[in-house]
């Protein structure tokens, strides 16, 4: 099972890949070539209906994502495309099945009892943060949330 990521790791690979172009295309290209799936489903037709700024930055946070998780060492293995659609559609029955209005609100279930919670918190944090500034559309935030979660769930297996 996958060490916990806290959220210094977190923010060490989001500040290096953040702020160095060469650090992000070397994560980048890492990530295609050992995650392919992965990558792919961040750029899967689902995906398209998000604005361009919206897609960027899906694809950082999931590089942070992978970052965090390659700074363990610990071997996850090539992950299957099935692995993210299972993860994806428990996601949406997760987040089908809340009363709640509210974004923060209705994904509070999904911090119960993960194992990851620092990573989650990040995903959540990434799509809330400065919501006055923040680009990230009303309608791309679930689904975002989901397609990220997802990631995190099959990283963290």
């Amino acid at each position: 099972m996958l060490p916990y990521i806290s959220a210094e790791i977190i923010e060490a690979v989001a500040d290096q890949i953040g702020e160095n172009e060469a650090a992000f295309e070397k994560l980048l290209k890492k990530f295609e070539a050992e995650q392919p799936a992965v990558f792919n489903y961040l750029f899967s037709e689902d995906v398209e209906a998000f604005t361009m700024d919206e897609q960027e930055w899906m694809l950082f946070v999931g590089l942070v994502i992978f970052g965090s998780v390659d700074q363990t060492g610990y071997e996850i293995g090539e992950i299957e495309e099935n692995d993210l659609m299972d993860a994806e559609e428990k996601n949406w029955d997760l987040l089908q099945d809340s009363k709640a209005t509210q974004f923060n609100e209705r994904i509070n279930p999904f911090f119960e009892n993960y194992p990851q919670e620092d990573l989650l918190a990040f995903v959540e944090d990434m799509l809330t943060e400065d919501e006055e500034d923040n680009f990230i559309t009303r309608e791309g935030r679930e689904p975002m949330f989901v397609v990220l979660k997802s990631i995190v769930d099959v990283m963290s297996r």
